[in-house]
Formats: structure tokens, C-alpha cells, sequence
């Protein structure tokens, strides 16, 4: 018999060996909603395969990218720039330059730079060490101050009080006008004329030096001097007058070692004969002993003219070794052979 294709059919174990599960009807739709019409599915190209879509809450379309925040599409494809940079489609793609052009800027910059070198080179150069007639003629004027300046400065032990004075005035003028010479041309640009003058200045130096430490002491020891020469005659030879004598050189503030020598030992050969010099004063002493204290004295003073002949053999030595006077002769006459030859 047939079975009712109209009636539910109930399976035999054979073709059914697992229990189906009981069906769910669908809802049914609400009456206010239309019903959804079917579709038939529609099989995409393989490249055309959309992506799956986001529905937009903030009533954009399902099928529309999100908005960026910032002015690009969320699902754009251009990179976005940080914020405030010019916009990414904005830069223009890099082009390698020509390595021959190149090559040319930077011969040129560097070709540029030798030439400004070598122009502030000759610039110092004809500043310092171009040497005209005009420089020879300043070095020459000059050479001459100071040969004439140092001609008046040389002085004595045996000069006065005011023979010192008007040295020293000469030689302060002589170290002022010496100085000078340095900062000439010729003596820097020249170099004949620059060996001879560093020949002088190492010896105008040394001078300096020695006239610096040894015109103070001079000066002082000629206020001494002055001091102790006021008597003449009969009235130097006392007992007062060596004691002033004493009393004045051991004042005197000489620093000079020669002078200092000189003077210490005119202080102990006075203080040496002063009891003889009392001895023959007194009216008391006999001719005996007058005569014994003159004997003496006597062999004191020879002690004292030996002390003054060390004194100025030292001094001697000394002024020979930091004399200048050849060497200033020797810058004269190349500086007036350049002058003339200009």
C-alpha cells in the first residue's frame, strides 16, 4: 500500500539509525513588517570579492567606510602624516640627483674656499710683512731716537746727586723709545733687518734688567754720599764726621749686590778707624800714640781702597755683559742700507 505523500511518514530503524531533531517553526512575521522577499544568491566573481561591512550607527551607509577623525577615510588606502605635516600625497617622490652635477657644486665650493684662503692669506701678509720705504724710513727714525736716548742715560758712580736724576730721566725715556721698536714693520717683515734686531733686543733686555734692579741703589747710594761729603779739609777727619759717615751708609736702602759690598765694607773700615780717629783728636793723646792711630787708619784705608777697586771691576763686568751699543750700531747701519737701497 502507498503511503499518504500527505501524511508525516515514520521511519524505519534501518533508514533513520539516529533520531532526527523536532523541528522548530519559524516565527511568524509581525503584520507591520513586510516580508523579507527571497533572493535568490548570487555567486561573486572570485576578484570582486567585497569585503564584509560594518553598519554605521551614526546613520551612514552599511556599505560606507567609518570617518576618520583627521579628514582621510578610515578605510583609505593613503597613509595618513602625523598631525600638522603637509599631507602625505603631498611630497614629491625622490629623484637621485646627477652624481656629475654633483661632482661639479662640490669642486666649485671647495675651489671657492682655496680662493678666499689664499686672499685673507695675502692679506696678512701684505698687513705684517710687506715691508715699503715708508717702514724703513719709521725703523730708521726710530733707531736714531733711540741711540741718542741711550747716550745721555749712561751715569757714574762718582756722579752727584742730580747727575743721577738726570739719567735716570734719560733712561726712562730710552726704555719708553726702545719699546717702540717692536711693533715696527721692517723689524717683523724684513728678515735681515729682523735678526738684527732680535740680535739687539735679547741684549737690550738684559740691560734693562740690570739698570732696573741697580738705578734704584745708585740713587740711594748717591744721597748717602752726598750726606757725608758736606765737610772739607781739616773738618772731614773727625770722629763725628766718620760716625755721620757710618750712620748714613748703613741707612741708605742699596739692594745692588756690587754697591751693597762697596758699602758694607766702607761701614766696617769706618767703624774700624773711628776709635783712632778719637785717639788723635783728643787733645790728651800723646804724639805716640797720635802717630800709632794715623798708622793705623793707615791700613785701613788700604782695606777700603781694595773693597772700591772689587766694586767697580764687578760693576765693570756686569754693565760688559748686558751691553748693547754694538748690537743698536750694527741694527743702524742695515736699517739705513735698506732705507737708501728703497
Amino acid at each position: 500500500m502507498n503511503p499518504d505523500p500527505n501524511q508525516p511518514q515514520t521511519p524505519t530503524p534501518a533508514e533513520n539509525p539516529t533520531p532526527a531533531p523536532s523541528a522548530i517553526p519559524a516565527p511568524e512575521a509581525p503584520a507591520s513588517y513586510a516580508a523579507e522577499p527571497v533572493v535568490a544568491p548570487v555567486t561573486p566573481a572570485p576578484e570582486a570579492t567585497p569585503a564584509p561591512t560594518t553598519p554605521n550607527p551614526f546613520g551612514a551607509s552599511a556599505t560606507s567606510a567609518p570617518v576618520s577623525p583627521f579628514g582621510a577615510a578610515a578605510g583609505s588606502t593613503q597613509p595618513v602624516g602625523p598631525i600638522g605635516s603637509a599631507p602625505a600625497g603631498s611630497v614629491p617622490a625622490y629623484t637621485p640627483g646627477d652624481p656629475k652635477k654633483k661632482k661639479i657644486i662640490l669642486l666649485s665650493a671647495i675651489i671657492g674656499g682655496i680662493i678666499v684662503l689664499l686672499g685673507a692669506a695675502l692679506a696678512v701678509y701684505f698687513l705684517f710683512f710687506s715691508v715699503t720705504k715708508a717702514d724703513y724710513q719709521k725703523a730708521y727714525d726710530q733707531v736714531k731716537i733711540v741711540r741718542d736716548a741711550s747716550s745721555s742715560s749712561n751715569v757714574s758712580l762718582g756722579s752727584s746727586e742730580d747727575s743721577v736724576a738726570n739719567a735716570k730721566e734719560s733712561y726712562e725715556k730710552f726704555k719708553t723709545e726702545n719699546a717702540k721698536l717692536a711693533s715696527l714693520k721692517a723689524f717683523r717683515g724684513d728678515s735681515e733687518l729682523k735678526e738684527k734686531y732680535d740680535a739687539y733686543n735679547a741684549k737690550a733686555k738684559a740691560y734693562i734688567k740690570f739698570a732696573d734692579d741697580f738705578i734704584p741703589s745708585l740713587e740711594a747710594f748717591a744721597a748717602a754720599t752726598k750726606e757725608v761729603t758736606g765737610s772739607s779739609g781739616s773738618a772731614s777727619f773727625s770722629s763725628a764726621t766718620f760716625q755721620k759717615t757710618i750712620d748714613a751708609y748703613k741707612a741708605a736702602d742699596i739692594k745692588d749686590p756690587s754697591l751693597k759690598a762697596f758699602v758694607d765694607s766702607t761701614v766696617a773700615a769706618y767703624e774700624e778707624m773711628l776709635p783712632q780717629v778719637k785717639i788723635y783728636e783728643s787733645s790728651s793723646s800723646t804724639s805716640a800714640q797720635k802717630s800709632a792711630a794715623i798708622k793705623a787708619m793707615t791700613a785701613t784705608i788700604t782695606k777700603l781702597s781694595t773693597a772700591g777697586k772689587t766694586m767697580s771691576d764687578d760693576l765693570k763686568e756686569r754693565t760688559e755683559a748686558v751691553k748693547y751699543t754694538d748690537e743698536l750700531n750694527e741694527l743702524g747701519k742695515a736699517t739705513t742700507a735698506k732705507l737708501n737701497a728703497k
